[in-house]
C-alpha cells in the first residue's frame, strides 16, 4: 500500500511521531497543530505534496506494518519505527533517490502539470505523424481546454521539435532507469503507456514503489521545466503555483502588523472573525513565513522570552502547558505555543 511506504518514509527509528498529524501534512491540512508537528518533525517541505491521496486505509496499513516487525505497537496515534523498519527505510532510499525533489509538490501542483503534459504530449506526437483519428488523454473540461488552446496557438512542425527537445532535457536530467520508465510511461502514436504495475514488474518493485518513483519523475520534470521557462509552454504552466499561506492569514497579518496598538480582539472585530482565529493566523504565520520574527516581537517580550528559557526543556516541543506554566508565566496557551515554535525555528525574536 501507498500508505505503508509513507509511513516508512515520514516516521523515525529516534523518536515516536504523530501519524495522523504527518499525514495531514502531506495532504495539506494546514491547522495550527499539524503545521507544528510537521515542523518539529522537519517535514513541512512536503506539505500538500500528496494533495489528494487516500489515506482511509491508515489503520489498516498500522495494523500490517506492526505485524511485520516495522514498527512499535502504535499508541495513541504514535508511531516509531523498530530497526527492521528503519533498515526498510534505507532500503527505499537508497532504491528511489530523489525523494526530496517531491519537495517541489509542496509549490506546484505537479499532479495537474503531469496529467496537462501527458495529454499534450499525445496531440504534438499524433500530429507529427499527420493522425487526427484517435482518442486523447481526458484531464476535466477546463484543462482539456487549456491543453487544447495551447495546441492550437503552438501548432506547427517547431513545435514538434520543441516537444522533442523539451523530453530530451528532461530525460537527460534523471537518472538513467528513471527516464527510461518514465518514457515507457507515456501516450503518443501508437504508444499506449506502461501501467506502474508493468514498471513495478520491469524494475522488481512494489506497486506503491513504482509510483512512488513515479512521481518523483513527474516532479523531476516540473524543476526542468521551471528552469527551462520556454515561452511555448507557459500555457501548460497557468494556475500551477501553491501559497504557502492563505490569503486570510495575510490579511490578518497585515493588519497586526500595521496597528500595533490593536488587541488581537481589535483585530478580529476589523476583520470580522473571532479573535481565536487571528491568533491560529499568526501561528500559521510562525511556523510558514520566511521571517516571523516580527510576530515573535510583537508577541513576546525580551523579559518573557528569558522566563521561559530559564525554565524550559532542552526539546522545548516536550513542553506541555499546564496550569502551573499559566500561574507562574502569566500567559496563555496562544503565547506559550508562540514561544515553542520560535524556539523550533531556532529563532531569538528578542
Amino acid at each position: 500500500m501507498k500508505t505503508e511506504t509513507l509511513i516508512l518514509l515520514f516516521c523515525s527509528n529516534t523518536e515516536s511521531r504523530r501519524i495522523k498529524a504527518i499525514f495531514n501534512v502531506l495532504i495539506g491540512k494546514k491547522t495550527v497543530s499539524n503545521l507544528f508537528w510537521g515542523l518539529n518533525y522537519n517535514i513541512l517541505g512536503y506539505l500538500d505534496a500528496f494533495h489528494g491521496l487516500d489515506f482511509t486505509d491508515l489503520t489498516t496499513a498500522l495494523k500490517d506494518l506492526s505485524k511485520q516487525g516495522m514498527i512499535e505497537t502504535p499508541a495513541d496515534n504514535f508511531v516509531k519505527l523498530t530497526s527492521a523498519g528503519q533498515a526498510a527505510k534505507e532500503r527505499l532510499l537508497s532504491k528511489l533517490t530523489g525523494v526530496n525533489d517531491i519537495q517541489i509538490a509542496s509549490e506546484y501542483d505537479v499532479s495537474l502539470f503531469k496529467r496537462r503534459i501527458v495529454l499534450a504530449t499525445q496531440i504534438v506526437s499524433e500530429y507529427s505523424f499527420g493522425n487526427s483519428k484517435y482518442y486523447p488523454q481526458s484531464i476535466d473540461m477546463l484543462n482539456d481546454s487549456l491543453v487544447k488552446s495551447w495546441f492550437v496557438n503552438n501548432k506547427g512542425d517547431d513545435l514538434v521539435l520543441a516537444m522533442k527537445s523539451l523530453w530530451t532535457t528532461v530525460f537527460s536530467e534523471m537518472p538513467t532507469t528513471l527516464a527510461d520508465s518514465y518514457a515507457r510511461s507515456l501516450v503518443g502514436h501508437n504508444l499506449f503507456g506502461q501501467t506502474i504495475n508493468q514498471i513495478a514488474s520491469n524494475n522488481e518493485m512494489t506497486n506503491p514503489e513504482a509510483w512512488l518513483w513515479m512521481y518523483i519523475g513527474d516532479c523531476l520534470l516540473l524543476k526542468t521545466m521551471l528552469t527551462r521557462k520556454d515561452e511555448r509552454f507557459s500555457l501548460l504552466m497557468r494556475g500551477l503555483h501553491k501559497e504557502l499561506i492563505s490569503k486570510s492569514t495575510q490579511s490578518t497579518y497585515d493588519i497586526f502588523i500595521q496597528n500595533d496598538r490593536l488587541s488581537l480582539v481589535q483585530i478580529a472585530n476589523k476583520r470580522g472573525v473571532k479573535s481565536t482565529t487571528v491568533r491560529e493566523h499568526l501561528l500559521e504565520w510562525a511556523i510558514l513565513a520566511d521571517n516571523p520574527i516580527p510576530v515573535f516581537k510583537r508577541v513576546l517580550s525580551p523579559a518573557l522570552i528569558k522566563q521561559l528559557d530559564s525554565k524550559a526543556p532542552k526539546l522545548v516541543v516536550d513542553w506541555k502547558y499546564t496550569g502551573s506554566i499559566e500561574e507562574q508565566f502569566h500567559i496563555d496557551f496562544f503565547e506559550f505555543r508562540m514561544y515553542q515554535i520560535m524556539r523550533s525555528r531556532n529563532i531569538d525574536g528578542r
